[in-house]
């Protein structure tokens, strides 16, 4: 559990500093979807989806701007076309087979 919590701390440090500079538009940007988009998506889709395992354990709803802007890129169809089907389950197995403490944050699929 301490070294979890180390790492979400540290992870949200980090995000804390993304936050203080992302605006309040649609993207990092602006309106248009673009590489510094593209290149947080997994991190994002990452975060969702440990986030939908766990009943939010690593909930990022506290920085608005960055809960915004991972809403607005999780539903841009290339995001959502970037992985193959069934590897929210494949992740959602590694969680479990690392035997972590997150892992016993997991609730029943």
């Amino acid at each position: 559990e301490e070294t979890y919590t180390k790492a979400k701390e540290s992870l949200f440090e980090k995000l804390a500093k993304v936050e203080a500079v992302k605006g309040t538009d649609t993207f990092f940007n602006g309106a248009d979807f673009a590489m510094i988009d593209a290149a947080f998506a997994p991190i994002f889709m990452r975060l969702a989806w440990i986030n939908e395992f766990t009943d939010n354990a690593i909930s990022i709803n506290e920085f608005s701007n960055l809960s915004a802007w991972s809403e607005a890129i999780l539903v841009v169809d290339e995001v959502k076309d970037s992985v193959s089907e069934g590897i929210d389950d494949v992740y959602y197995s590694n969680i479990e087979a690392r035997e972590g403490y997150l892992s016993t944050l997991l609730v029943d699929e």
